[in-house]
């Protein structure tokens, strides 16, 4: 197994944060790695839901929510052949109005240390990517719900 997990601490209130990374649908809109997040059925976070990914650089994947605890995580997967994917976003309070994001990526299977070889560094890449935009959408937010 190839583990690759990225973290960030977030000025804004957990809410706002799981708001964010919970909302899969709308991460097209905020999130710079993901160009089209289409859900496979309901348009809802739950588990048994399936979403297909577009990414810039990656073929389309089909994730399937198979963790769920609201508020605080959830954790999809995917595979084909030889290849097992799975991801978990976490959210955690840190004080009332500081969070802690955590996401953490891993492959299995066969060919993953092939795949890891190949996209590992896009892999981390866009981890840090996906932390640091969830940092500043939310924390951009937060400072327009306080100027209001």
């Amino acid at each position: 197994m190839h583990e690759f997990v990225a973290s960030r601490e977030i000025e804004a209130p957990h809410s706002l944060v799981w708001r964010y990374i919970s909302d899969v649908a709308k991460w097209p809109s905020w999130l710079p790695t993901v160009k089209r997040v289409e859900p496979l059925a309901d348009a809802g976070l739950d588990v048994g839901s399936k979403f297909r990914v577009i990414q810039p650089r990656l073929r389309p994947v089909v994730w399937s929510v198979t963790e769920l605890n609201p508020g605080r995580n959830f954790v999809w997967r995917s595979s084909t052949p030889g290849i097992a994917m799975w991801a978990n976003h976490t959210v955690a309070t840190e004080t009332r109005d500081r969070s802690k994001l955590v996401l953490e990526f891993r492959f299995s299977g066969l060919l993953a240390p092939i795949v890891v070889a190949l996209a590992g560094s896009l892999t981390r890449q866009y981890l840090e990517t996906e932390v640091a935009s969830l940092r500043n959408v939310a924390e951009a937010t937060a400072r327009a719900n306080r100027a209001a």
